[in-house]
């Protein structure tokens, strides 16, 4: 099948340039008449050459365009934490479980953050990756587990770990007012998805505190 979408993707492009090409030399035959004071009889089918070519660069151009962005994150900038935060646990809203790795959870003791906490508690499967074990007592019920050797240099969360299809994975970049949260879905970050989770399953074979 990607054989197949290659060849006709290869075939639209060529098929495209032949028909710009021919319309550039008919250009230049229009261009020479003129500079050499012959007159110029109409070249028979110009306008719809022409129109043809330029139609299919465009249409290439967004079959391509569309393909692409499958493939790219969704990128939300904030300017400042609470944005963030209310971002984030709008996320978790819709999960049924939730996988933080943060290196000091400073954000999580937040009180809007321990306060969506204590409502989804329950009804979403709370798991923290971080170097603080008193994050245990502040989230009862979470899954803790804690590394006060290595702090945790990555900042991501995995929405619905384990949930086939609807995983997604966000990654915070940079700091505010340039902070940055990157959303992968299964779509556009596979692969990414796939090596949190092997990381989150490595971990676990540690330390673990279960409240």
């Amino acid at each position: 099948m990607q054989n197949l979408v290659r060849f006709n993707a290869s075939a639209l492009a060529w098929i495209a340039i032949c028909t710009v090409a021919v319309s550039v030399v008919f250009l230049i035959i229009i261009w020479a008449r003129a500079i050499a004071g012959l007159p110029n009889s109409e070249l028979p089918y110009f306008g719809w050459i022409l129109g043809i070519g330029l139609a299919e660069v465009i249409a290439l151009w967004i079959a391509f365009t569309r393909q692409g962005l499958k493939y790219l994150p969704q990128v939300e900038r904030f300017s400042c934490e609470a944005d963030c935060v209310r971002f984030m646990i709008a996320q978790w809203k819709h999960a049924s479980r939730v996988t933080i790795f943060t290196k000091t959870g400073s954000w999580l003791r937040l009180p809007e953050v321990v306060t969506a906490f204590n409502e989804l508690n329950g009804r979403v499967n709370f798991e923290i990756v971080a170097s603080d074990e008193t994050l245990s007592v502040l989230f009862p019920g979470a899954t803790v587990i804690c590394s006060p050797v290595s702090e945790p240099a990555s900042r991501i969360t995995i929405i619905n770990r384990g949930s086939t299809g609807s995983e997604k994975i966000m990654s915070g970049v940079g700091a505010y007012p340039e902070h940055e949260v990157y959303l992968y879905t299964t779509t556009s970050g596979a692969g990414i998805i796939a090596i949190a989770k092997d990381l989150f399953d490595a971990i676990r074979h540690g330390k673990i505190r279960r409240n």
